[in-house]
């Protein structure tokens, strides 16, 4: 079973904003009031001398009943469909991404709700109209797309109840089905470019960093497509991450524990801290360590606790192709740096004095004649890029 925080903030903003939206495209008499346009189901006066539409309560109503409707008669069963979409997965290149969308995913959608969706809009445009029923596919290679996540999005297009299961959400759901589900409802809204649905489960993820979401959020943020596929939420999503990160998780350990972090390094609650950022991608952990806005009580703390980290990698063997070091300045300068460079169990001189780099024989280091030079540096280091 799920526990999380009350949301009620978050759903008072999209239920108030969701009622504003239902109260004013519902509202003819406003409607024709403003623009003064003919009434095509029937006389102008009808429309223009009627209270039925006074009440906001009665708007709210019906609109909940039909989309009651629309959501479990017609999109539910699909009846009286006029468009079929299907969902290919396409395979990465890439090692160890699998998809989540194992098979065609397939939906009966009705063309008139369907031009919600700007890409469905421009699909049927293109479509030249034949009497058939249009049948589109839409490839995807992004691992976090599910059945269950697409179901949500395309359902939105029909009524809100998506957007009530997002801010309501089923309690058998474990934390990380839920984790699992909103980047699936975020890659699915971005794919279809149902940005209000996006925004939501934007809000929402920023809510579900915890210390046991953090490997798949790490692993979400640094695939290669997040900055693609994900670019209208990337930027924010990545600088609340490290807020979280800087911040938040020292505070969710201190919660956790019941004790301080610093000056303490044998408790648990320091124990554990150093366990989580071990997990973490070097970049990430680079930066957070790095940045003043992760609060030591002095650097020299900060040093102490950087160490142990890049140790306790190196003891689990988490980088076998790298070597991590901690750097420490003093004077004006004073902070630490973190470096990665090859690891030398990947540098071998060869019998002819070239130097083989993962089985590229090299007699020039950085430019330099190796029979020139008594000893060649080999460090390389890495600037964290993009976060």
């Amino acid at each position: 079973m799920m526990h999380r925080e009350s949301d009620t903030p978050l759903k008072q903003k999209y239920q108030t904003d969701q009622d504003h939206q239902i109260y004013h495209q519902l509202n003819p008499q406003q409607k024709f009031n403003q623009q003064q346009t003919q009434n095509m189901n029937g006389p102008s006066n009808a429309i223009h001398n009627s209270n039925l539409f006074s009440n906001p309560q009665h708007v709210s109503n019906n609109q909940e009943q039909i989309c009651q409707h629309l959501y479990s008669n017609v999109y539910v069963h699909g009846l009286y469909s006029d468009m079929f979409v299907k969902f290919q997965p396409i395979p990465s290149n890439l090692p160890n991404q699998p998809l989540q969308l194992k098979d065609f995913c397939g939906f009966k959608l009705h063309k008139i709700l369907a031009l919600r969706s700007p890409v469905f809009a421009q699909l049927l445009q293109d479509y030249q109209q034949d009497g058939s029923c249009p049948e589109f596919v839409i490839p995807t290679s992004d691992p976090n797309l599910t059945p269950e996540g697409l179901n949500l999005v395309i359902g939105h297009l029909y009524s809100n109840l998506s957007q009530n299961i997002l801010l309501n959400p089923p309690q058998q759901y474990s934390q990380s089905q839920w984790s699992n589900l909103l980047r699936s409802v975020l890659g699915a809204s971005s794919l279809l470019s149902l940005f209000d649905l996006g925004n939501l489960a934007k809000d929402l993820i920023k809510q579900d960093f915890k210390k046991e979401t953090l490997a798949n959020y790490c692993k979400f943020f640094t695939h290669p497509i997040f900055e693609i596929n994900y670019s209208l939420y990337a930027k924010e999503l990545k600088e609340e991450f490290f807020i979280y990160l800087a911040k938040g998780l020292v505070r969710e350990v201190v919660e956790l524990h019941g004790q301080q972090v610093w000056l303490n390094r044998q408790g648990e609650a320091y124990r554990t801290l150093v366990n989580l950022f071990v997990e973490l991608p070097f970049e990430w952990m680079k930066k957070v360590i790095e940045s003043k806005e992760f609060e030591t009580s002095s650097e020299m703390e900060r040093y102490h606790f950087a160490n142990e980290v890049i140790q306790s990698r190196s003891r689990q063997q988490l980088t076998p192709q790298s070597e991590e070091a901690v750097l420490m300045a003093f004077g004006s300068k004073n902070g630490i740096t973190i470096v990665r460079k090859a690891s030398k169990k990947n540098i071998n001189v060869t019998n002819g004095g070239g130097t083989e780099y993962n089985g590229t024989i090299n007699n020039n280091v950085n430019g330099v004649n190796r029979n020139t030079v008594g000893s060649v540096g080999e460090r390389k280091v890495w600037k964290v890029q993009g976060l």
